[in-house]
């Protein structure tokens, strides 16, 4: 997956206990170097999008803690599956504070928004969730999982402003995100890499996985009707109650699934799939937000619109199908959730969070970055995001899907 001329992003060490110093930071990734990573199992590089290492992108998480989570993640899910989780109480600890880590990121930001003093709450641009996603097929449940666990802690923050009980047990909200589709690992792969629409029989037994993550989430707390646990049996539930597995509807359903749906729902839309389309992140805000009443609470939905910007800013994306944008600056930020309506189509009235001014992206590295213009009333012109998979690809780092 390297090109020529590529060299270490960091330290590389063994992922095994010895933690050797296998390649350091800068060194060229040759033949022999890519050979030594693959016998020490070393199975991907972190590496920074060139556009990144200019201006810095106001990601609402840090490199580390993305990273971190996903990695963690991909382990427990393959271990899962494997039926080798070695030390649970080890792996539920290390995901509190991972996600003790995001809280606090996240918090920083929500305290400009909200200050203790009488100042005037200044709305953060980093408070608008941008998450780094690598876009490919087949890492997709881990991507997933690492999303909407930071997704949900976000939404969570708003969502439960008034409450500092429910605010001091966000934490249950995270891991039940990061959890909530590990039942996925024991589903048959011809299911989950079938292209074509599955059949009402795959669905059955797709069905069947917010009750096996439940099971492994009462295993790793080894506690019976554990809070955490019923969020993740109940993730798929809807609140007029025509969801998975048990039809529950209303004020059945535990607190926080209210956020734990949105946040699932939104971002499983507007990622790649084998057996059907990705959606547009404006398109998926749009069917969430029709959804509202029958199968979405309407202030976790109205959180979603306050937080979620259809393109945040550092979004690349095609502009009129035939060029490279990057998004420098977003118009109508909201001050407060209010009651953030979004609309039913995509002509531009009404929305939040919507891109301002754009610039031309240029592939070539030598290039200076090509000055900002407004594209007020015409942002509807934007295509879909590309993800971080799809920027590799266009760079030539990696083959395209």
């Amino acid at each position: 997956m390297c090109v020529a001329d590529m060299v270490s992003p960091a330290d590389i060490f063994s992922p095994d206990a010895k933690n050797r110093l296998l390649l350091k930071k800068g060194a060229p990734i040759t033949e022999n170097a890519k050979r030594l990573l693959a016998q020490n199992k070393v199975e991907f590089i972190d590496f920074p999008l060139p556009f990144e290492k200019g201006d810095a992108i106001p990601f609402t998480f840090s490199r580390e803690t993305e990273s971190a989570l996903f990695r963690l993640a991909r382990d427990s899910f393959r271990a899962y599956k494997n039926d080798s989780i070695d030390d649970p109480l080890e792996l539920r600890k290390e995901a509190y504070d991972i996600l003790a880590q995001a809280a606090s990121e996240f918090e920083r930001l929500y305290v400009k928004e909200h200050p203790v003093t009488d100042a005037a709450p200044k709305r953060e641009l980093r408070s608008i969730v941008h998450l780094r996603t690598v876009g490919a097929l087949q890492d997709y449940l881990f991507e997933h999982a690492k999303n909407v666990s930071l997704i949900s802690l976000v939404l969570g923050f708003d969502y439960f402003s008034d409450s500092k009980q429910r605010l001091s047990e966000l934490h249950k909200t995270s891991v039940a995100g990061l959890f909530a589709d590990i039942g996925m690992m024991k589903i048959p792969s011809r299911i989950l890499t079938q292209e074509t629409e599955l059949s009402e029989k795959d669905w059955e037994i797709v069905r069947k996985h917010p009750e096996a993550s439940a099971q492994f989430v009462e295993s790793l707390f080894r506690q019976k009707n554990f809070v955490t646990a019923k969020i993740v049996l109940q993730h798929h539930e809807r609140i007029d109650g025509s969801g998975y597995p048990a039809g529950i509807s209303g004020n059945n359903l535990e607190p926080y699934v209210s956020i734990l749906a949105v946040a699932d729902s939104y971002n499983s839309m507007i990622s790649k799939r084998y057996f059907r389309p990705v959606y547009g992140p404006l398109e998926a805000l749009i069917s969430i937000n029709q959804a509202i009443g029958n199968l979405y609470d309407k202030k976790a939905v109205e959180c979603l619109n306050y937080r979620i910007a259809p393109y945040p800013i550092g979004t690349v994306a095609n502009f009129l199908k035939d060029q490279l944008i990057q998004i420098v600056e977003l118009n109508n930020i909201p001050a407060e959730i209010a009651s953030i309506k979004i609309p039913a189509n995509a002509n531009g009235e009404g929305f939040y969070n919507i891109p301002k001014t754009i610039r031309k992206f240029v592939l070539e590295q030598s290039q200076p970055p090509a000055k900002a213009v407004s594209i007020e009333g015409h942002w509807n012109k934007i295509g879909k995001p590309l993800d971080a998979f799809d920027l590799l690809s266009a760079y030539g780092f990696v083959g395209k899907k």
